[in-house]
């Protein structure tokens, strides 16, 4: 049937991780390390040329790369917003499952407590329920179930976490399914976290793929790790 047109857009707050980091007291000597981590990646973010498209930041497990990364993206989906009147979508990729579940978790307590619809929010991997980005509890039809798996299929959220699975099949691929959602790297803010796990040989057509997308497509990239590989070089 096509690519459906695009359902509203989110309003998210260029501040919304600082607001949800607000209230939190540190309890922990490592909390003040955290603390001064993020204002520094924050601080190097605003302060970025707007063309400036190919990022790293690298920091021990345990430091708060997550919070910080989405902040650091939310900071330039701001700049870009301000610039051309486009708001790019927010794209993290992570390759195992079962941190995805667990920044989608992190991500869907942010946006409850900072009062953002979690519509915004939306999980891709191969063992996702489609019906799990449905947050209303409801009753679903069958016509509920084919609108949730066309909002996968397109990636149609403001932040999608993924996998570099679901993204290589994206960028290289003869799937109709697949490439329905291609368009959504045009001008996004691409996060790859954990980017140590990409097999070693496959770091040489990454990083081909990662210069297109900077360069031809006006993508952003993010890329996060406590031991940064020999990509971008």
């Amino acid at each position: 049937t096509g690519i459906p047109a695009n359902a509203p857009r989110i309003e998210l707050p260029a501040n919304l991780v600082d607001c949800y980091l607000a209230g939190k007291v540190p309890r922990h000597p490592i909390d003040n390390l955290r603390q001064d981590f993020y204002q520094t990646v924050c601080q190097q973010v605003d302060r970025l040329p707007l063309e400036k498209r190919l990022l790293s930041l690298t920091a021990p497990t345990g430091l708060g790369k997550t919070l910080a990364g989405l902040s650091a993206a939310l900071r330039l989906r701001q700049q870009v917003s301000q610039a051309t009147g486009r708001t790019p979508r927010i794209i993290y990729v992570l390759p195992f499952t079962s941190i995805i579940d667990q920044n989608h978790a992190v991500f869907s307590n942010l946006l409850t407590q900072t009062g953002i619809s979690l519509d915004a929010l939306l999980k891709h991997h191969h063992r996702s329920d489609p019906l799990a980005n449905c947050c209303d509890g409801k009753r679903l039809t069958l016509q509920d179930y084919e609108k949730a798996q066309n909002r996968v299929e397109t990636w149609e959220g403001e932040i999608v976490i993924t996998t570099f699975v679901q993204l290589y099949d994206t960028l290289i691929t003869h799937h109709r399914s697949d490439m329905r959602r291609l368009h959504r790297l045009t001008g996004s803010i691409l996060i790859l976290d954990e980017v140590q796990s990409i097999p070693a040989n496959l770091w040489q057509a990454t990083e081909s793929l990662l210069h297109f997308l900077a360069n031809a497509w006006d993508t952003r990239i993010l890329i996060m790790t406590a031991t940064q590989p020999a990509l971008l070089s």
